[in-house]
């Protein structure tokens, strides 16, 4: 199995909140106690934490709070890790997405951000064609491809730095703008960062 594979399989494994041994997890997705360790640390660059127990009954267990864990769609949470790992490799992502005004329509992003605004998930991103930052929704996006290019923030006007009251992505925007210009000034409520945190 491939190793995104494999990482989303040990999710599921941990999905139940369970403490689960490093040996019962290489076991489990039949790859070394190495390996495990390092799945761990790559979901932790992708934004999703593990906590770790020591001792005879030690482990792994998912964070109860992990954003993660709110995902309800197999196909979701793939597109979720491998959204996170290009935002943390700064890798372009080509999408083919259903936009209300244009129809099915492909973009080049540079993603920068995960967020849930209710009960669904999104992504903040430099779209080229557009030459500014967007929100995309993840239920729209019917296909992706993380590119082998990357993009830089200075290309992209993406400057992801924590400031008082949120992540900045421009000096002047930042994602709660982004979402209150898109969706008004209800929604400051219903959003919440991903698993950065």
């Amino acid at each position: 199995m491939s190793k995104i594979a494999n990482m989303l399989n040990m999710l599921q494994i941990l999905k139940d909140k369970e403490i689960h041994s490093i040996s019962s997890l290489a076991e489990d997705l039949e790859v070394s106690e190495r390996m495990v360790r390092q799945y761990k640390l790559e979901l932790e660059q992708a934004g999703i934490y593990l906590k770790s127990y020591t001792g005879k009954y030690g482990g792994y267990k998912i964070e109860e709070n992990n954003n993660f864990l709110k995902i309800r769609n197999e196909i979701k949470e793939k597109m979720y890790v491998i959204m996170k790992d290009a935002i943390a490799n700064k890798n372009k992502v080509k999408i083919t997405f259903k936009s209300v005004n244009s129809g099915i329509t492909q973009r080049i992003i540079h993603p920068a951000e995960l967020f849930m605004y209710g009960d669904k998930w999104y992504i903040a991103a430099f779209c080229e064609l557009r030459n500014e930052i967007r929100l995309f929704k993840l239920d729209d996006i019917k296909e992706y491809e993380v590119l082998k290019e990357k993009y830089s923030a200075e290309n992209s006007g993406l400057e992801l730095q924590m400031i008082t009251g949120g992540w900045a992505l421009t000096p002047k925007k930042k994602i709660w703008d982004l979402v209150k210009e898109r969706y008004g000034s209800k929604s400051e409520g219903r959003l919440s960062r991903s698993a950065m945190e």
